[in-house]
């Protein structure tokens, strides 16, 4: 029987998962990359879902099928995963920038009041 286990994922080491604080302006992130990571999402879960629908029929079962089932799942885990990381150090790094235009409007409002 064909080992079918999914190893463990590396992490990125954590300078690298951290957002930048050094960034001088805002960095992209267009709803266009949601929508592809969902319509590719949508696209994996229809194809694992006919591979089940196959290996429900005796005669086409196999460790083979079972095997590509999981390397498929696999796939579709770490497309997103690594989709999903850059996007949260994208929207981090956007959130930071934004917070830190907000202080200083805040600030400036605060001493213009006085």
């Amino acid at each position: 029987m064909a080992d079918t286990r999914i190893p463990k994922l590396k992490r990125r080491p954590a300078t690298l998962a951290q957002p930048s604080h050094r960034i001088v302006k805002p960095q992209p992130v267009k709803a266009e990359a949601y929508g592809a990571l969902a319509a590719i999402n949508t696209a994996f879960e229809d194809v694992i879902s006919g591979l089940e629908a196959l290996g429900q029929i005796s005669y086409l079962q196999s460790e083979t099928l079972a095997a590509n089932l999981n390397i498929l799942q696999r796939v579709r885990a770490q497309i997103s995963r690594d989709a999903i990381m850059e996007l949260h150090d994208r929207e981090m790094a956007n959130a930071g920038y934004f917070d830190r235009l907000c202080i200083l409007w805040e600030n400036e409002t605060a001493d213009s009041a006085r």
